[in-house]
């Protein structure tokens, strides 16, 4: 099959890039797994989202850490699914062992370098026992001051309330 992206030895209905050519809109470009944000935007929005739920005090000037947050945990996820994957093709016996290796090795030591960064932002963001202690909140203070504000928002100022 002959066309304007070239020559294949390929049959007529292959749909393979080769014989059909990019089309528009393709990712073949793109970086994929741990690290590519574009591929890790949908699990980090949800880790976000639970970052920001389950953080014993979530102001919007925190955003941007809890973005950060999110990205490098949807990366370590990422890493660690491919370092099985890698793990696996290698106990194969895969012709690509020594580039699979190689790439495996510098995976695990980014994959480190991710759960630094986690550890450093969850402390940040006081999502630690230690993290806690250090900034003087104790849960349970939080809580109170959190309940505290909804029944204010709730019902205002009213004493007569019950």
């Amino acid at each position: 099959m002959s066309s304007s992206h070239g020559t294949s030895a390929h049959t007529e209905p292959c749909q393979c890039a080769r014989c059909r050519g990019f089309e528009h809109g393709n990712t073949i470009s793109l970086r994929h797994g741990a690290y590519s944000t574009v591929h890790l935007g949908k699990r980090a929005a949800q880790l976000a989202a639970e970052i920001r739920d389950t953080a014993p005090i979530c102001e919007p000037c925190d955003e941007p850490v809890v973005r950060l947050l999110a990205l490098t945990l949807a990366r370590v996820e990422a890493a660690a699914k491919a370092i099985d994957r890698l793990d696996e093709l290698a106990d194969g016996g895969s012709p690509l062992a020594a580039y699979q290796s190689q790439l495996n090795e510098s995976l695990r030591r980014d994959l480190r370098g991710w759960i630094g960064t986690s550890m450093r932002l969850a402390s940040e963001l006081g999502l630690t026992p230690l993290a806690r202690g250090r900034l003087g909140v104790s849960v349970a203070q939080i809580r109170t001051e959190q309940t505290r504000q909804q029944l204010l928002s709730k019902y205002g100022g009213r004493r007569d309330a019950a």
